[in-house]
């Protein structure tokens, strides 16, 4: 195989599970010729002296912790920069089975897709509580709404990208680059598939949140934001309409006391109805203006 992989690894504070992920990784992929990324987002641990222990000899550090999504786009610029065919994201918690490697590897090379992911069966993942699980699949579901890419875990962050997608995508959030780049590859034209994968037991908790609520929290500001970035018109399209809807009926009510009273009608119900449709309009406006924004970036 004549390809140039790499598999980036994003770190923070990960002493105690890298020797195992790493391992995993030598064991299933020793038929590859492949490279280790270690993206040091800011460890205060011995997380460096254990990939230097480990052999791993690229590693990209972070001053301080900047976030997943961050550290995602260091290794987009990795890649880029030495010119690797293909790159391959996984979780140094050693959460994705190594074994799949191998086949998100043959999937992207015989689909020619340009981003391959690997998706879990939530039901079937015992550690994951029922909040997780709902709010993973709405976000998938707004993934799909969005983008019209059928995906059903958009936040699997076990995946492979194609040289296309190395040098096409670019991630905004800090806090995750999962939804985001898979937003992207729609409006650049890019491939996605998906295949069934695994996972492990968890050996530490989750360090992108602190709760369901944080993670709810998050996930829904991360979609909300990718409507107004990907979906601008049909976003405030639809504050508009609601806004609209809301300011009829306070009109409608002063226009037949108006006329029921011959001519003293509710001069709140008027105002109040006012108010409303000034909002609508300028939710409309918004709406118009984010099209034409999203369509000039397009273009560029």
């Amino acid at each position: 195989m004549s390809d140039k992989l790499l598999i980036s690894i994003p770190c923070f504070n990960e002493q105690d599970q890298l020797i195992e992920t790493i391992e995993n990784i030598r064991s299933q992929v020793s038929n590859f010729i492949y490279d280790i990324l270690i993206i040091d987002d800011g460890s205060t641990d011995n997380t460096l002296a254990v990939a230097k222990q480990l052999g791993v000899t690229h590693v990209v550090s972070c001053k301080r912790n900047m976030g997943l999504g961050f550290a995602f786009q260091k290794s987009l610029d990795f890649a880029k920069k030495n010119s690797y065919d293909f790159l391959i994201n996984t979780d140094a918690d050693n959460q994705y089975q190594s074994k799949y490697i191998n086949s998100l590897y043959q999937t992207i090379k015989d689909t020619k897709s340009d981003i391959v992911i690997g998706a879990r069966n939530h039901n079937k993942i015992k550690h994951f509580s029922f909040l997780k699980k709902l709010f993973q699949k709405i976000g998938s579901f707004a993934v799909t709404i969005i983008s019209g890419v059928k995906v059903s875990d958009a936040v699997s962050g076990f995946r492979i990208y194609s040289k296309e997608a190395i040098d096409n995508l670019y991630i905004t959030s800090q806090f995750s680059y999962t939804l985001d780049s898979i937003l992207q590859a729609q409006e650049k034209n890019l491939q996605i598939k998906e295949i069934l994968i695994e996972v492990n037991p968890p050996t530490r908790k989750s360090r992108l949140y602190k709760g369901s609520f944080e993670f709810i929290a998050k996930q829904l500001g991360i979609i909300i934001k990718s409507f107004i970035v990907y979906r601008p018109f049909e976003f405030f399209g639809l504050l508009s309409l609601v806004s609209f809807l809301i300011g009829i009926i306070p009109i409608i009510r002063f226009l037949i006391l108006y006329f029921v009273n011959n001519g003293s009608g509710n001069n709140q119900s008027l105002v109040l109805g006012s108010m409303f449709m000034i909002v609508s309009l300028i939710l409309l406006a918004l709406g118009i203006l984010g099209f034409l924004i999203k369509d000039l970036r397009k273009r560029q």
